[in-house]
């Protein structure tokens, strides 16, 4: 199985689990009156983050843990096949668990990250408040960069670990810096349940409301 594979099964994931989650676990949720609001989907989401990096983890523990070079693949003696380096002896699709956590961290965070950006940003300012939000992907590959230089046997597994502790705790640290946000989402919600949809002249539009209290 060639490596480039792999990499595919993130968008199937995506592709798979965005219509079921959109169609038939939110709904679910909702009739047992359980509303997943955005900050609780983004904190779900590096939820799953911190899971793949931890299972990513483990799977480069049986890598190294596997022969014939163990935690140098490729680099003795037992692992080379004349000029070509031999891997250790752990298939490939052990990884796919890991894919597929991440996909489900993309739309948890991702999917509802631009749909925040985008409705709680005032007219005049969501392509700006857009830009900003995606100015954080190029955050993301700078600490990708810092990070090449662990990029090395035996020091990938700890850098796996590492990753994934920080992603809990930055799971942690988001949901109690912004869970508050979840509740003015609950209260502008039944405003909207409750205002009438013909709005009197002169009286306020629950939109209007809505960016006042915001």
């Amino acid at each position: 199985m060639p490596n480039d594979f792999m990499q595919n099964f993130d968008p199937i994931s995506i592709l798979i689990f965005t219509p079921l989650l959109d169609r038939v676990l939110y709904p679910i949720l909702r009739r047992r009156g359980i509303e997943l609001r955005p900050i609780m989907r983004i904190t779900i989401g590096f939820s799953f983050a911190a899971i793949c990096m931890a299972y990513a983890a483990i799977v480069q523990h049986l890598v190294y843990s596997a022969g014939p070079c163990y935690d140098a693949p490729g680099a003795c003696p037992a692992g080379m096949d004349g000029e070509t380096k031999l891997p250790n002896n752990v298939h490939i699709a052990v990884q796919t668990p890991a894919y597929v956590f991440i996909g489900l961290a993309e739309i948890f965070i991702s999917v509802t990250g631009l749909e925040y950006a985008y409705t709680k940003a005032p007219p005049s300012m969501k392509s700006f408040v857009q830009s900003i939000y995606l100015f954080t992907n190029a955050l993301g590959s700078a600490l990708n960069e810092a990070l090449i230089p662990v990029l090395v046997d035996p020091k990938i597994l700890w850098m796996y670990t590492g990753i994934s502790i920080f992603t809990a705790g930055t799971a942690v640290v988001f949901w109690f810096l912004f869970h508050h946000y979840d509740a003015q989402e609950e209260k502008m919600y039944d405003l909207d349940r409750n205002l009438p949809t013909l709005v009197a002249p002169g009286q306020k539009t629950a939109q209007q409301i809505k960016e006042e209290n915001l």
